[in-house]
């Protein structure tokens, strides 16, 4: 197994400060693996270079060409709370 971040480029369309990348539904069998992770996405502009995390889980060297989607971008929602627990 062998991962590398790449950098790819997203065309911001709303207001989003924060997104996950994740592997694509319909991924075909020349499309790596994405590992999950969240990136910002509060630069000025309209566009944004996104670093991703791909995983080539097989043995045989993968080509990917040029402006070729390998992953989704979905808005983080909300916040992470604390957790207490309570003694019983």
């Amino acid at each position: 197994m062998e991962t590398k971040t790449i950098s790819g480029f997203v065309r911001k369309s709303f207001d989003v400060k924060s997104a996950v990348t994740e592997t694509l539904e319909n991924a075909g069998s020349n499309i790596p693996s994405v590992c999950p992770r969240v990136v910002s996405l509060e630069n000025p502009g309209k566009t944004s270079r996104v670093p991703v995390r791909v995983c080539n889980l097989s043995a045989r060297v993968l080509k990917i060409k040029v402006n070729t989607p390998i992953c989704e971008l979905h808005e983080v929602e909300g916040r992470i709370g604390h957790f207490t627990g309570s003694k019983t």
